[in-house]
C-alpha cells in the first residue's frame, strides 16, 4: 500500500497540476463469507494498514463500515460500501449476508454507496432502469434527511 502512496507523489512531483487521486483501500470483498468469526480482526487490521500508508479511504461491506467509522485510527477514512441492495432486490436466497440495504449502509457510516445489480437488472423485478434509481435515490435521501 505504501508502494501505492509513494507511486502517486512520484507522478505528481513529475506534473504537479495533475489532481491527487483518491486512495482507497480494499478491506475484505464484500462477498468473502468464509473469516468467520476473524473477519472483524481482518478489516480492523488491513484497514489500519491502509491508514498508515496514507490511504484516505477504504472500500468495506456495509456490516464492517460501522467498526471502521468507530475506530479512532480509520474514523476519518471515507468508507465506500458495496453491495447494497434496496428492498426490492434482495433476494430470499441471497448468499451474500454482508449486503445491505442503502439506509442500512449509511446508517452504519457509509458515505458513499454502490449500486449496480438492482439497477442493471432492474427488469428482473419489473422496473426499469430509472424506476429502480428513483427508489434507491429516494431511500438515500429519506435517510439523509432523517
Amino acid at each position: 500500500m505504501k508502494l501505492a502512496v509513494e507511486g502517486v507523489d512520484e507522478a505528481l512531483q513529475k506534473k504537479p497540476k495533475l489532481a491527487r487521486p483518491l486512495l482507497l483501500g480494499v478491506t475484505v470483498l464484500t462477498g468473502d463469507n468464509e473469516l468467520g468469526a476473524n473477519r472483524s480482526l481482518e478489516v480492523r487490521e488491513l484497514a489500519h494498514k491502509a491508514v498508515d500508508a496514507g490511504f484516505k479511504g477504504l472500500v468495506c461491506s456495509p456490516i464492517d463500515a460501522e467498526m471502521i467509522r468507530n475506530d479512532r485510527f480509520t474514523k476519518k477514512m471515507i468508507v465506500v460500501t458495496p453491495g447494497i441492495r434496496p428492498a426490492y432486490a434482495i433476494r430470499p436466497d441471497e448468499q451474500r449476508a454482508n449486503a445491505a440495504t442503502p439506509r442500512q449502509a449509511i446508517e452504519a457510516g457509509a458515505h458513499l454507496i454502490v449500486v449496480g445489480r438492482p439497477i442493471i437488472e432492474a427488469q428482473e423485478y419489473g422496473l426499469t432502469e430509472l424506476q429502480a434509481f428513483n427508489i434507491i435515490s429516494e431511500e438515500v435521501t429519506e435517510t439523509l434527511a432523517a
